[in-house]
């Protein structure tokens, strides 16, 4: 299953850059839907994701892979999408890229009396990260607390 993801993945980094887009792979998941195998192509960028942008992805990589249709042992429905608004931060790269987004973070168990933080990442280190909270105070929360981070709409 990973020589197929890795397949689609390296198709779809050649569409993207074919099309000179801003849109990254954030996700490629390949699992039983309810009536047949899905394949789960879920993009992102910086900012909101255009359906017309979807579709043509969608297109391309539909006609990409009818060229290597061998490769998938039953039929599979094909889904290209945006990863959403608030999607999650997985790891550090994730994690460069959200500097300075609005964030919502779930600890574990509580930190300074609070699980979830509302605010916006200003830094991150190997050991914690530095979250702006609506107040204006920064708190540090170390990752051992950490259980989810995620990009948040804050109004």
């Amino acid at each position: 299953m990973n020589e197929l993801k890795d397949k689609v993945k390296e198709i779809v980094n050649h569409i993207l850059l074919d099309l000179e887009s801003s849109l990254q792979i954030y996700e490629i998941n390949y699992y039983r839907g309810r009536d047949s195998m899905v394949l789960q192509v879920l993009l992102q960028k910086n900012q909101p994701i255009g359906l017309d942008e979807l579709i043509e992805v969608n297109q391309l990589l539909s006609e990409a892979l009818d060229q290597i249709d061998d490769q998938f042992s039953e039929p599979y429905t094909l889904d290209v999408a945006s990863a959403g608004l608030e999607r999650e931060i997985k790891d550090k790269d994730d994690l460069h890229q959200a500097l300075n987004s609005d964030i919502k973070v779930n600890c574990y168990r509580k930190f300074n009396d609070k699980k979830i933080y509302l605010g916006k990442l200003n830094s991150f280190d190997d050991q914690e990260i530095l979250v702006e909270q609506r107040d204006g105070k920064s708190i540090k929360i170390p990752f051992e607390y950490i259980s989810k981070i995620n990009y948040a709409l804050i109004m």
